[in-house]
């Protein structure tokens, strides 16, 4: 969120490009904020579970161009995996991913590689996710949050 008090367009384009989604101007009206507040409060509870991470290890398998890799999870999110793998795809490759929910079917998703470490470790973003998809994720996520928080 921006409060400013300038109204200039390349400002104003140039937050948005920081990441900026809102913008209030001065003086600042507290009604304007409260509303605000109720307006974004379900999308920002929204991304903070996108980007839970939870510790799950699930076989996984990517596959990219030729390459087979297999390995499990380190860590499972909405927005991606943290996997340790058989080998690493380089950063920015993209590649199917088939990950063991331990129901079947499997969840099958496309995903980039984000950052690579110790050699086997990938960081992946899953792409284009369907509705169906992130509801499969959230439904096996949300037990192993909730049992953690207890």
């Amino acid at each position: 969120m921006i409060i400013t008090g300038e109204n200039d367009r390349a400002l104003l384009s140039r937050a948005f490009g920081a990441g900026a989604s809102f913008f209030l101007y001065k003086p600042i009206d507290r009604h304007d904020i409260l509303r605000l507040v109720r307006a974004t409060h379900d999308s920002i509870q929204q991304e903070k579970r996108r980007f839970r991470r939870v510790k799950v290890s699930c076989k996984i398998s990517i596959e990219s161009d030729a390459r087979q890799i297999s390995g499990s999870t380190l860590d499972l999110s909405i927005g991606g995996t943290f996997v340790r793998g058989s080998a690493a795809l380089p950063v920015g490759a993209l590649a199917n991913v088939t990950i063991d929910l331990m129901s079947n079917p499997p969840f099958v998703s496309a995903a980039r590689v984000l950052r690579v470490s110790d050699g086997d470790c990938m960081g992946m973003q899953f792409e284009r996710l369907s509705v169906q998809q992130s509801k499969r994720l959230q439904d096996f996520l949300l037990p192993l949050i909730l049992a953690k928080s207890e």
